[in-house]
């Protein structure tokens, strides 16, 4: 094997790493990801697209499917509130998204 993280407890469960997930499934009681539950709100479960690409529970096309649902939700968000996509949390997750959607071999 070899080493993919380091540091003090407090530190990796920070890092939203490996450590982290594994630490959180063990709190959570190791229930696994319900695909229909992560496509509805996907933001609620994931904190990054990288998140979704390094997830281990789904295959590429439910990636995907995830990754669209979490940008049409900021884009509905913002018709929503009748604000223009501004707020740049909004504006760096929906680059995010395009990347990982990219490296998932999809055409933006």
């Amino acid at each position: 094997g070899k080493i993919i993280e380091d540091g003090s407890i407090q530190d990796l469960k920070t890092q939203n790493g490996y450590f982290a997930k594994l630490w959180h499934m063990q709190q959570e009681g190791f229930l696994p990801l319900k695909f229909s539950e992560v496509f509805l709100k996907p933001a609620r479960f994931f904190k990054s697209p990288t998140e979704v690409i390094e997830s281990l529970e789904f295959s590429d096309k439910d990636k995907i499917q995830i990754l669209r649902t979490w940008k049409f939700d900021i884009c509905l968000n913002t018709v929503q509130t009748e604000e223009k996509l501004s707020d740049l949390n909004d504006i760096e997750m929906t680059k995010e998204i395009n990347k990982a959607l990219i490296y998932l071999g999809c055409r933006i």
